[in-house]
């Protein structure tokens, strides 16, 4: 066994210490808290809580295949998506919970929140920026620590186009690329409602919103309630 000299004990037990004291490692892409969200957060008109909710409704029961449990969300990413809806500031637009608060306002398990919110991600509602603060400490080299999400709610196009079936336009976010951009009024004067989600989708959603439609249509003729008045 190799015997130490004080001053190299001292100076081992000097990098434990530094070590432990180092703080939680940041997650890839982490921005600093109170600058990252400028421009992020805008904010929200609480007029829109209910027609975000209701097109992320038809969006899911669109997406859902014959004999499956969920749509293209989940009854899970609805949950989430109406405990965020809860907690945000129409004012500002924050909308900051951490990952624990969401867990707690629907009795989910972090792994259940954690897939909703990528699925609210990965279908456009939702968008995020991991964020971290600095951390006092004593010794070299940086201090940070990891702290919750920024978030920020959107109706993607897809649900927009469903929504406004007989909705009107409905809102999207303020920095999408022009293309998508696409009122419904001028998808109406240019093509008819049946067909549309294959033309303007495409892939299983694009045929789900054509069969939606049809039966807007067929419901239409016979006089009955519209689709989603009977859904939600």
């Amino acid at each position: 066994m190799g015997v130490f000299t004080m001053a190299e004990a001292l100076q081992a037990a000097g990098a434990l210490g530094r070590k432990r004291r180092s703080g939680q490692p940041v997650r890839r892409g982490s921005q600093r808290k109170g600058l990252c969200e400028r421009g992020f957060w805008q904010a929200f008109d609480s007029r829109q809580t209910g027609r975000l909710m209701r097109a992320a409704e038809l969006y899911d029961r669109a997406g859902k295949r014959p004999g499956a449990r969920n749509g293209s969300l989940g009854h899970v990413a609805l949950e989430v998506l109406r405990a965020l809806l809860r907690r945000i500031d129409y004012r500002t637009g924050r909308l900051d919970p951490a990952l624990t608060t969401i867990m707690a306002d629907i009795a989910r398990s972090k792994g259940a929140v954690v897939r909703a919110l990528a699925a609210l991600r990965d279908h456009g509602f939702l968008a995020w920026i991991r964020r971290y603060v600095d951390v006092e400490a004593e010794g070299a080299g940086p201090r940070v620590r990891q702290v919750s999400n920024a978030y920020r709610l959107a109706i993607p196009p897809a649900a927009a186009a469903l929504l406004g079936l007989r909705g009107g336009p409905a809102r999207l976010p303020d920095d999408l690329p022009e293309a998508p951009r696409v009122t419904i009024d001028a998808m109406e004067a240019r093509m008819p409602i049946t067909g549309a989600g294959t033309r303007l989708v495409g892939g299983p959603l694009g045929e789900a919103l054509d069969r939606l439609a049809a039966a807007l249509v067929e419901r239409e003729s016979m006089g009955q309630a519209e689709p989603w008045q009977i859904l939600i």
